[in-house]
C-alpha cells in the first residue's frame, strides 16, 4: 500500500484521492504522528463515477508490544479534522483530538482495540442480563411446555393443563412478573396461604399447595438451566427449596371400592343404564364407569376412546391405545362383559367417540351426576374415577391372585422385570385375554350375587390346577 506524508488540512483532506491503479491510499499527518486519512479508489455505479470513501485512521504501537495497531477513527464526512478541545463530549472532538488520545493510551501501555472489545462485550452482557432478568414466570412456563421432553416424548395434554391451572390460579399474581423476582419469603408466604386456605381462602388445601409448588419448582429449575447471563445462571438457587420439610407429604391414592361392595356397585351402574328415565348423558357416564371397572383403564384413556380403535368379534375383542401414559402403543383384549357393554352402546352420527359428550364432537367429561352418586352410594364410601382402576388392580392381585407382571401390563404400567421387558409381548396383549375374562366374570358374578340371582362360583386358579 502506497502512503505519503503531509500536514493535514481541510483542503488537503478534501483533495486527497486514491488513483485508479490502487485499492486505497493513506495520507499521513505530519503534525500528529500516527494520524492519517485513507481514501479508497472511485467506483462506477449505474454508469456514474462515485468518489471512494475517505476515513480518518490512527496507527501506533502499544508500549511493550511488538506489533502496530491500525484503528479507524471515523468517516471524513462525519467529523471535522479539528474539533472542540474544551468540550467533554467526545462526539464533538475532531480527528486530531481523538488521535492524540489514542497516542496517549498506547504510550501508557493501554490497547485501545482491546479496551473497545471489552467495552462491547460488557455492553452485550448488560443487554443480555437485562433481557434475561425481564423474563416472566409465564414466559418460562410457555418455553417449558413447548420444549420439555420426557422419556415418553412431549408433555401430555393433561400435564400442560395442570401446569397452566397452577400458573393462572395459585400463582396468578406472579405470572407476569420476572421469574427472578420470586424469593424464598414469597414462596413461604404463598405456600402458607394455599395450605391453610386454599385458592379461595375458605378451607385448607395442603395437597393442592404441594402440587402447585412442585410444579413451580420444576419451572424454576428449567429457568436455572435454560436462562443464563454469560456463563452464570439467571437464578443461582431455587427459592422453592425453602419449603423442604414444610410441605404436606404426597397423598396416597388408596381410594377403591371395598371388595365386598364391588357387586353392589356393578348392579347400581347396571340399574342406571337400564333406567330410561335417566338422560342419555347419564347412561353414557354409567357405561364409562363400568368400562373403567372392567378394563382398569385410566379415565382419560377410556373417555377419549373412539370407535376406530375398538374391534368387537363374536368371541373376542380389543381396544387400542396409540399414545398411553407410558408412551408405548398397546392393544388390550376385551372381556365378554366389556364386549357386551360396547355392543350395546349407541353410535352418534358425527361423533366417533365411544362415550360422546352431550353435544358436539368431543368426548364425555369426568363422570359425575346420578351415575357417580350411584357408585358412591353402592360403595358406601367416597369414590373417585381413579378408584375403579385401583379396584380393578385389587381384584386382579388380591382376589384372583394373578401374576404381578401380568397385572402391570394389563393396567398400562412399564414392565419391571427382565422377563416382562424382553420376553413378553407388550404391544399386543391379546395373550392376556383369559386373565381379563377372569376379572370380568368375577365382577359380573359379584353383581349377580348382590342382586340375588343364582350364580356358579368361579373356581380358583390354584384349585383348577390341582384338579387338572
Amino acid at each position: 500500500m502506497n502512503t505519503s506524508k503531509l500536514k493535514l488540512t481541510q483542503r488537503t483532506v478534501k483533495e486527497h484521492r486514491c488513483p485508479d491503479n490502487k485499492l486505497q491510499l493513506i495520507l499521513w499527518d505530519t503534525e500528529v504522528k500516527g494520524l492519517g486519512v485513507r481514501a479508497v479508489r472511485d467506483y462506477v455505479k449505474d454508469g456514474q463515477r462515485v468518489p471512494g470513501a475517505k476515513t480518518y485512521v490512527f496507527q501506533g504501537r502499544v508500549k511493550g508490544a511488538h506489533t502496530e495497531r491500525r484503528i479507524t477513527i471515523g468517516r471524513v464526512d462525519a467529523m471535522p479534522l479539528e474539533g472542540d478541545d474544551t468540550n467533554r463530549d467526545e462526539a464533538r472532538h475532531g480527528a486530531r483530538q481523538r488521535a492524540r488520545k489514542l497516542r496517549n493510551m498506547m504510550d501508557m501501555g493501554r490497547d485501545p482495540m482491546a479496551e473497545q472489545a471489552r467495552a462491547k462485550t460488557a455492553e452485550a452482557l448488560d443487554q443480555e442480563r437485562a433481557k434475561s432478568e425481564a423474563v416472566t414466570l409465564r414466559q418460562v412456563v410457555e418455553h417449558y411446555v413447548a420444549n420439555k421432553k420426557t422419556r415418553n416424548g412431549p408433555l401430555k395434554a393433561n400435564t400442560v393443563r395442570d401446569i397452566n391451572k397452577h400458573l393462572d390460579k395459585a400463582f396468578s399474581e406472579w405470572a407476569d412478573k420476572p421469574i427472578k423476582s420470586i424469593t424464598r419469603a414469597m414462596c413461604e408466604r404463598r405456600h402458607r396461604e394455599l395450605a391453610t386456605g386454599g385458592l379461595t381462602g375458605e378451607r385448607p388445601a395442603p395437597a393442592q399447595a404441594r402440587q402447585a409448588f412442585t410444579v413451580l419448582k420444576a419451572i424454576i429449575n428449567w429457568a436455572m438451566e435454560k436462562y443464563r447471563v454469560g456463563d452464570e445462571p439467571l437464578i443461582r438457587e431455587n427459592p422453592v427449596r425453602v419449603l423442604k420439610g414444610q410441605m404436606a407429604p404426597p397423598k396416597a391414592r388408596n381410594i377403591r371400592v371395598p371388595t365386598e361392595r364391588v357387586g353392589h356397585v356393578w348392579e347400581a351402574l347396571r340399574a342406571i343404564r337400564a333406567d330410561h328415565a335417566h338422560m342419555p348423558a347419564t347412561h353414557t357416564q354409567a357405561d364409562a364407569l363400568m368400562f373403567m371397572l372392567l378394563t382398569g383403564a385410566r379415565a382419560d384413556e377410556a373417555l377419549s376412546l373412539t370407535w376406530d380403535r375398538v374391534w368387537l368379534g363374536d368371541d373376542e375383542g380389543t381396544w387400542h391405545l396409540p399414545d398411553p401414559k407410558n408412551g408405548r402403543p398397546v392393544t388390550y383384549p376385551l372381556n365378554k362383559a366389556a364386549r357386551e357393554l360396547m355392543a350395546a352402546r349407541p353410535r352418534r352420527k358425527g361423533n366417533d367417540h365411544v362415550f360422546p359428550a352431550r353435544s358436539g364432537k368431543g368426548h364425555a367429561g369426568t363422570p359425575r351426576g346420578p351415575a357417580m352418586q350411584a357408585l358412591i352410594d353402592a360403595a358406601g364410601c367416597h369414590q373417585t374415577r381413579h378408584a375403579l382402576r385401583a379396584t380393578f388392580t385389587t381384584i386382579a392381585r388380591n382376589v384372583l391372585r394373578m401374576d404381578s407382571g401380568d397385572v402391570d401390563l394389563i393396567t398400562g404400567h412399564v414392565p419391571t422385570t427382565v422377563v416382562d421387558k424382553h420376553y413378553r409381548e407388550t404391544s399386543d396383549l391379546r395373550w392376556a385375554a383369559p386373565e381379563l375374562e377372569r376379572i370380568g366374570s368375577w365382577i359380573t358374578q359379584q353383581g349377580d350375587k348382590a342382586a340375588g340371582r343364582n350364580v356358579v362360583a368361579l373356581p380358583d386358579r390354584a384349585k383348577r390346577a390341582n384338579s387338572a
